[in-house]
């Protein structure tokens, strides 16, 4: 038995006559339902979506028509379904930052990532950013005790993720190297340590945080580093933060 409601629909009258409501449905049966798109006119913008039509109703899913009235939606079994209008605001300040204008840090990118076989919205945060002899004594001190090499330093980050939605309630597996470093020329630093009990690593399903610290060797003289996640495989999208001035 498939319940409307655990899909993640809402029909589009009670959007119309009651506000925003969950609706279940019993059970689907075979030929009883089908799917294509319905047009609306919200808050004076008209859009299209995908629906399910179940009985001679529509069904819209909760996460495509949340961003059109300003909120994130995302689900998880614990949780059941939220609305969250901080991550929207999130998401729509994102668009004003790109890899030429990086975010500063402590300012939060919401974005949706679709791509190796998963496809979900998360909220990243750069919180802070140290390097040189403050990131080499934090390290010794928290993480590891391996020097840099001669001309290099290490740069510490200390990155948030919050997943708000995934799709089929799987598992997010987060790792510094899901994050890629730029040098002010441009090229990636591909390199990144996975030693220490505080390193950025772990499952996250939705609705759930984890914060920890990236480290990356940098040449003792590169400026203006940058720090990208969820870029396509061509290196387009994703969300950029700076790491230094």
């Amino acid at each position: 038995m498939k319940q409307l409601k655990k899909l993640g629909y809402i029909s589009i009258g009670a959007i119309l006559a009651v506000g925003i409501m969950l609706l279940t449905v019993p059970g689907l049966a075979a030929g009883t339902f089908s799917f294509g798109t319905e047009t609306l006119k919200i808050n004076g913008k008209t859009t299209s979506l995908p629906v399910i039509n179940y009985e001679g109703y529509n069904y819209i899913r909760l996460r495509d028509i949340a961003p059109e009235i300003n909120y994130v939606a995302w689900w998880s079994a614990e949780a059941g379904v939220n609305f969250d209008t901080q991550a929207y605001k999130n998401m729509s300040e994102s668009t004003n930052y790109s890899r030429a204008n990086p975010a500063p840090i402590g300012v939060s990118q919401t974005l949706t990532v679709d791509a190796y076989q998963r496809k979900y919205s998360a909220t990243l945060t750069v919180k802070e950013a140290i390097r040189g002899e403050a990131a080499w004594t934090k390290i010794k001190n928290e993480l590891f005790d391996i020097a840099p090499p001669a001309g290099k330093e290490y740069i510490l980050a200390k990155v948030s993720i919050t997943i708000w939605d995934c799709e089929n309630d799987t598992a997010v597996s987060c790792a510094p190297y899901d994050f890629s470093v730029f040098s002010n020329r441009n090229v990636e630093i591909v390199n990144s340590y996975m030693i220490g009990e505080k390193i950025f690593v772990g499952d996250v399903y939705a609705g759930g945080t984890l914060e920890g610290y990236i480290v990356f060797t940098i040449d003792s003289n590169d400026t203006g580093l940058k720090i990208a996640y969820g870029r396509s495989y061509d290196g387009t999208g994703g969300v950029w933060f700076k790491l230094t001035e």
